[in-house]
């Protein structure tokens, strides 16, 4: 990446990486990123602006990271970025050199993520329930100024 990360994408990513590293994860994933927006007391609630749902998402997502592959618990090596994460912050990086952009955005980041195909993070994002959707781009474009 030739572009920083904003404050708000490298917060974001530090707490995805802390979720990883906990749950002794291999890699960091497109889900650990959804997963470190809902983590932490920086952001609003999950359940203040999604409801049920967001605690149906938070659900959803504990259990695919608790699926993925793992590292002996006495292996201290770090996880890295997976692949389709890669992908991910590169649209994204890409996104913002076409807009002029400094830095790399959280909003870029989860665009990018909604992107890939594969990808439990992309298909909630992508959700076919229109409120869904929209409460997940509000819920986002809010937390981001907790950060």
């Amino acid at each position: 990446m030739n572009r920083e990360l904003s404050f708000s994408s490298r917060r974001l990513l530090e707490t995805a990486y802390l979720c990883a590293l906990n749950n002794h994860s291999q890699y960091i994933t497109p889900e650990h990123i959804l997963a470190a927006l809902f983590q932490g007391n920086e952001f609003l609630s999950v359940t203040e602006c999604l409801g049920e749902t967001g605690n149906n998402i938070c659900n959803i997502l504990n259990m695919f990271i608790s699926s993925l592959a793992r590292v002996d618990e006495n292996n201290t090596q770090a996880p890295i970025p997976s692949s389709s994460l890669n992908i991910a912050f590169k649209e994204a990086e890409e996104a913002e050199l076409a807009s002029n952009n400094t830095d790399i955005g959280v909003i870029s980041v989860f665009i990018s993520i909604s992107h890939l195909n594969n990808s439990l993070a992309s298909h909630i994002l992508n959700s076919e329930v229109p409120e869904v959707r929209m409460s997940l781009i509000d819920y986002i474009s809010n937390a981001i100024e907790y950060l």
